[in-house]
């Protein structure tokens, strides 16, 4: 069985910046990490692949 797991990274949200012109985040400078349900579920999807 072949399984692809999309892993989304987002920015680290506890020291955020926002560009008051814009409004939009400032994400330079910002560690990226894995989104919390990526984190989640990744172990589960690799059991399952393993029960198969």
């Amino acid at each position: 069985m072949k399984v692809i797991i999309p892993i989304k990274q987002v920015p680290e949200t506890s020291n955020v910046k926002m560009d008051p012109v814009t409004g939009t985040m400032v994400r330079e400078g910002v560690e990226p990490i894995i989104n919390i349900l990526t984190a989640r579920i990744l172990p589960r999807t690799c059991m399952l692949i393993e029960w198969q």
